[in-house]
């Protein structure tokens, strides 16, 4: 009777032990710190999180239908990527460098991530979070990458020379009247 009940034990513990399975989270991020112009490299950041209690297999993120060969070119790295294996609660990040070739705009949507909770189970699919529409304008001719806030460089040389020229000003001014202050008392004397 022991050896029954404990059977039924082991047998009630498989059945309700926790499978172990991933579950991926997908953020898009687009790292500008102003709207990209065209000729211009921005980069998309894609990080995914293994938010299950076991590895993900086989990932593969699909993102290129969003940017199409007519319009951008990649400077760094490839759009579409994959990773073997993601473990339980960690993260795998990927970035591209991207360039858009002409004027307009564009929504940028989701990306699609394929994976499997298994090695050899069937695909799942997440997707990730959009960025939007982007407008695209041609860099006017008085920007410089060189110097981008020229503006607030001429008001910093200017307040500079205030806070060196007055001093020297007053300074002068004071020695006249102390040569001036010694002229008349030796001609009282």
């Amino acid at each position: 009777m022991k050896i029954l009940f404990v059977i039924l034990l082991l047998l009630a513990s498989l059945v309700f032990t926790e499978v172990e399975q991933g579950n991926l989270i997908v953020e898009k991020d687009i790292l500008v710190t102003t709207l990209p112009h065209t000729e211009e490299e921005f980069t998309i950041l894609y990080t995914l999180y293994n938010v299950g209690n076991g590895p993900v297999y086989d990932v593969r993120l699909q993102d290129s239908d969003n940017f199409p060969k007519d319009k951008y070119s990649t400077e760094l790295s490839q759009i579409d990527t994959n990773w073997d294996q993601i473990e339980a609660e960690s993260n795998a990040t990927h970035a591209v460098i991207l360039k858009r070739h002409s004027v307009g705009s564009d929504f940028l949507g989701p990306a699609t991530v394929l994976f499997k909770n298994t090695p050899n189970g069937q695909d799942l699919t997440s997707t990730s979070t959009y960025i939007g529409r982007l407008n695209f304008t041609p860099k006017s001719p008085g920007e410089s990458r060189k110097s981008p806030n020229w503006e607030h460089w001429i008001i910093f040389s200017v307040v500079a020379a205030l806070v060196l020229v007055i001093p020297f000003l007053l300074f002068k001014k004071s020695e006249k009247k102390k040569k001036r202050l010694a002229m008349n008392l030796r001609k009282k004397k």
